[in-house]
């Protein structure tokens, strides 16, 4: 069985467009990652 390979998000966010279906849960995932912005101050 073959070990899971690990890719960078940041090289996922760069990767060209070969399986859209894929990318658009790719493009999902990642920005399900960013952090939320904070809330302001009161």
């Amino acid at each position: 069985m073959l070990a899971p390979t690990r890719v960078p998000t940041d090289e996922l966010r760069r990767m060209m467009y070969a399986y859209p279906t894929f990318h658009r849960a790719i493009e999902t995932a990642l920005a399900d990652l960013e952090p939320a912005p904070l809330a302001a101050p009161k």
